[in-house]
């Protein structure tokens, strides 16, 4: 068994990202076209260029060990049923997907009932965690049918030949517009830069 439970807190603002998890922060600059992994029990950090749109061709499905396969999934949808999670009140769609030699479970839990202004953003980072070009098209089909849709949580069990089934879930505990404390986009100080 190889679960792995992990909490990140994430900012977000127009062009600036920090996600921090444990001792790892990761901070995306876009306005400065940087992107900065920086591991505080050690104090170092790496610095990449944000080649974002390079990075959107290039991706491959994580399950398959960088084997270039990207099935393409025939979809049965199921009607959307309501529940809610930590306080979101949500729509909550499950999809079944099956490929020649693939087949993914995906159930995604939406709010259109929000005040928050970074949904778009929020979203994309739930997204990123998809294993398939062809799942993360699904769900964005699904999430231009609302209006202000915030993707809650997310579950997906991907079944691949090649590869031992993976399960992923996120979750959304908390979301709000709030002053984001001083610095909380920039380095931290005491940082020596690692060279790859």
């Amino acid at each position: 068994d190889h679960t792995r439970k992990a909490k990140s807190e994430f900012w977000i603002s127009k062009d600036k990202m920090n996600r921090t998890r444990g001792n790892m922060i990761y901070i995306v600059r876009e306005d400065l076209k940087l992107k900065w992994s920086v591991n505080l029990s050690q104090k170092t950090y790496y610095e990449f260029p944000d080649q974002k749109e390079k990075r959107e061709k290039e991706r491959k499905g994580l399950y398959t060990y960088g084997i270039n396969y990207e099935p393409q999934f025939e979809w049965k949808e199921s009607k959307p049923d309501t529940q809610t999670v930590n306080g979101f009140r949500c729509h909550l769609v499950r999809l079944n997907g099956e490929a020649d030699f693939a087949g993914t479970k995906i159930a995604i839990w939406i709010c259109d009932d929000h005040t928050y202004p970074n949904a778009g953003k929020l979203n994309d980072l739930l997204l990123n965690s998809l294993s398939n070009k062809d799942e993360m098209i699904k769900v964005v089909e699904i999430l231009k049918r609302y209006s202000q849709p915030l993707l809650v949580k997310l579950d997906e069990v991907c079944e691949n030949a090649i590869a031992p089934t993976m399960s992923v879930t996120l979750t959304i505990s908390e979301a709000g517009e709030i002053v984001a404390p001083p610095g909380i986009f920039n380095l931290p100080e005491g940082l020596t830069k690692s060279v790859n």
